[in-house]
């Protein structure tokens, strides 16, 4: 239950410190290279979407590796001294060598979560139901919408305790099939409340979609040949969606998309960021000869290379497609990154570009390997390089004076994380620590 994993990092900060009096030595919190391992209570589950794994199994034998570092040894004797050390260090090298060498830079979250209303809009026994939306099929080429199903599980000797958590297992199921090739992100339009519809944005290689997901009403539970339930309750509900809003590439300038997100105070604005840092914001309306289409309309387009008084990054070249693009502070202001430039801009007529802090990439030689929004406050950004992350915090008061002098996202706070450097597989995941106390 507490044994330490053969795989533990063996570096990174020792957290908090303390001094003890009796023994006159420091003590920390944590101990670089060793952790404790809890026990599973249930079985880990495959998703069953069929896609296969880009991350290779191979790996050096253990012989080899020691063939290697004898090699190493003899010619550098000063290593020899310390040539115990290397075959762990070594094994944790591979292990991210292998990774890296499977991660795919444009795929994005491929599977995201969403909470819909059973009833119609003029129904009035509703009860919500958890969806999520994944990538399946042989290629990942289309997309399973599951409901989300409740399961209780404990441990043998201790029957009392109980964990509660949501599980794709026996869900009901809906396939969208877009016909463009592998899925490279999902990502649901927030809402203020539940409704009986919600707005799912599919990016593919050549074109990113917008799909409405509903729950079939009871009334017309018979009149859908492709889903044949066996009672018309809600245990036999169905799931149906249709693409109401499609942005091909040739739209936004003819380069792949790299991230597309909708607005947190909106789900009619949309934000799209493509592989050379061109980006646009789309309001979705009614089209008005045909009800169940939307028609997107461009709002601001711009490129993140667009009047930049930065200098030029010396990682400029290195250019993989990958990119994010979120709203901050206000519904305004859209917030962008490509591996070696940040850049913000205030949508709002007049255009301009906003000032954002130096994260020093160039002195560094980093590269940017995430952006994640706060979820507690729209206004604070969490920025991932090679070496460092960062805690950005929008100024709202800047941008309403309209002041070049001072920045308007400033850094809070820059941290150390002693990663590997040359690890672009690194991820930042934001977890909500309580209700949001964003005033959206």
């Amino acid at each position: 239950m507490t044994e330490a994993l053969p795989v533990d990092l063996t570096y990174g900060h020792p957290g908090e410190a303390s001094y003890d009096e009796r023994r006159h030595e420091w003590t920390f919190s944590r101990i670089p290279g060793f952790s404790r391992r809890f026990s599973i209570i249930h079985e880990i589950v495959a998703l069953h979407s069929h896609v296969a794994s880009p991350i290779s199994s191979n790996s050096i034998s253990a012989y080899a590796r020691s063939q290697n570092i004898e090699k190493i040894a003899r010619s550098h004797p000063d290593l020899g001294p310390a040539a115990h050390l290397l075959p762990r260090w070594a094994q944790e090298s591979e292990i991210v060598e292998r990774y890296d060498s499977g991660v795919e830079p444009l795929k994005s979250e491929l599977i995201a979560f969403c909470e819909l209303s059973s009833a119609g809009p003029k129904c009035s026994d509703a009860a919500n139901v958890q969806i999520a939306a994944l990538a399946g099929g042989g290629a990942g080429d289309c997309v399973r919408i599951v409901c989300l199903n409740d399961e209780q599980y404990g441990w043998h000797r201790h029957n009392r305790v109980q964990l509660q958590w949501k599980t794709l297992q026996n869900g009901r199921e809906y396939r969208w099939e877009g016909r463009q090739g592998p899925v490279q992100q999902l990502c649901f339009a927030e809402k203020l409340q539940v409704e009986h519809a919600c707005w799912l944005a599919v990016r593919y290689h050549t074109s990113t979609f917008v799909i409405q997901l509903s729950i079939a009403p009871k009334r017309i539970l018979g009149s859908m040949p492709e889903m044949r339930p066996t009672t018309y309750d809600l245990a036999a509900s169905a799931f149906y969606g249709n693409a109401i809003v499609t942005l091909p590439i040739e739209c936004t300038g003819g380069a792949s998309h790299a991230d597309v997100c909708f607005s947190p105070w909106s789900r009619r604005c949309l934000g799209i960021l493509d592989q050379e840092g061109h980006w646009s914001i789309w309001t979705i309306k009614k089209y008005a000869q045909r009800e169940e289409l939307r028609e997107a309309t461009a709002i601001a387009t711009g490129s993140i290379h667009d009047d930049s008084s930065q200098s030029v990054d010396l990682n400029e070249g290195f250019n993989d497609g990958w990119g994010r693009i979120l709203w901050v502070g206000n519904p305004e202001t859209v917030l962008l990154a490509t591996r070696a430039c940040l850049a913000a801009f205030h949508i709002e007529f007049p255009y301009r570009r906003l000032s954002v802090p130096d994260l020093e990439l160039s002195k560094s030689g980093g590269l940017i390997l995430d952006m994640k929004s706060s979820l507690s406050d729209l206004s604070y950004v969490f920025v991932l390089t090679s070496t460092r992350i960062y805690w950005l915090r929008f100024d709202d008061d800047t941008v309403q004076k309209d002041s070049d002098a001072n920045l308007h996202i400033r850094c809070l706070l820059s941290w150390k994380h002693f990663r590997d450097p040359g690890d672009i597989s690194l991820k930042i995941s934001v977890l909500d620590n309580g209700p949001s106390k964003s005033s959206r």
